[in-house]
């Protein structure tokens, strides 16, 4: 017992044989796995893109689905496009959604990723446009009112 570390030791101290001591540790240790996976299942369907950017939204889900992979409980592929597109909180991608829920084919996340980062770029030129418009116009009015107000 003098290899196992102290927090450990006071978890297996009542064992009187290997064997029970084995199963103790066991048990103990598959219950934190437990755990750590239910913990996992939560955020995969509880995360949303927020202000992050898409490749790091993405980035996000998939180590979550990997580490729940690598657990032994991997997520279909057609489940974890349902979490990413879910997880998309802004109304500027509700057509990407709609678009692919409506394709008939599966969609690979290569594929996806894809069309989310072409989304999220075009999302961004247009409120960049829309900013710019309106500057420019506030500008523009701000100039005419000046001129109107040089004549009086």
């Amino acid at each position: 017992m003098s290899s196992i570390q102290q927090n450990l030791l006071v978890t297996v101290i009542d064992s009187i044989t290997s064997k029970q001591l084995w199963e103790t540790l066991a048990s103990m240790f598959i219950s934190q796995s437990q755990a750590r996976i239910q913990t996992l299942r939560m955020q995969i369907q509880t995360i949303k893109k927020g202000a992050m950017h898409m490749s790091d939204y993405f980035v996000k889900v998939k180590r979550i689905a990997d580490t729940l992979a690598l657990a032994g409980k991997p997520i279909e592929l057609n489940d974890l496009v349902m979490h990413i597109l879910t997880g998309l909180d802004s109304s500027d991608y509700e057509s990407l959604v709609t678009a692919v829920l409506a394709r008939g084919e599966k969609i690979t996340l290569d594929e996806l990723y894809s069309l989310l980062l072409n989304h999220e770029n075009r999302v961004e030129q247009k409120k960049g446009k829309i900013d710019g418009d309106v500057i420019h116009n506030m500008t523009a009015n701000i100039a005419q009112k000046n001129s109107y107000a040089g004549k009086n």
